[in-house]
């Protein structure tokens, strides 16, 4: 059985409203408030999703749905206009989520790969797939 690090709640909570790229004034006064930072570690069953996504981006569920019929994906994905998924999908649908507390995990963001392997390194994690991957070392952490 695996211990889990102190600070992680497994009691989940409904979440009453959901805040998208917050100005800092407001992010303060919600965490201030009590309020939770969503670090996008999202877990769903596929309905789940597909759920909020026809709720939200229901052409562009349709044109991938045809994508898959006809086994075109690719024109499928370049016929539909982008979709931030947390501003236009979730933030729309606080009703669906749920929210588990973990303080102890913190929060990067992963939005580049030289962010992925600062923080591979600092967690010295070396997974299976950055070896096959020509010319790519790991970061030394400092």
């Amino acid at each position: 059985m695996r211990a889990f690090p102190s600070g992680v709640s497994f009691a989940p909570a409904r979440v009453r409203q959901f805040w998208e790229k917050p100005t800092l004034a407001t992010a303060q006064d919600l965490l201030h408030r009590g309020c939770l930072w969503n670090t996008f570690v999202t877990i769903a069953r596929v309905s789940a999703f597909i759920d909020v996504l026809c709720h939200k981006a229901a052409n562009s569920m349709i044109r991938l749905a045809a994508g898959i019929v006809e086994n075109d994906l690719d024109s499928a994905y370049r016929s539909i206009p982008p979709i931030d998924f947390s501003r236009d999908v979730l933030a729309s649908r606080p009703d669906r989520l749920l929210v588990v507390r973990d303080a102890a995990s913190g929060w990067t963001d992963l939005g580049n790969p030289n962010r992925v392997f600062d923080t591979l390194a600092r967690e010295r994690i070396t997974p299976a797939w950055l070896e096959s991957i020509p010319g790519v070392e790991m970061p030394v952490a400092s």
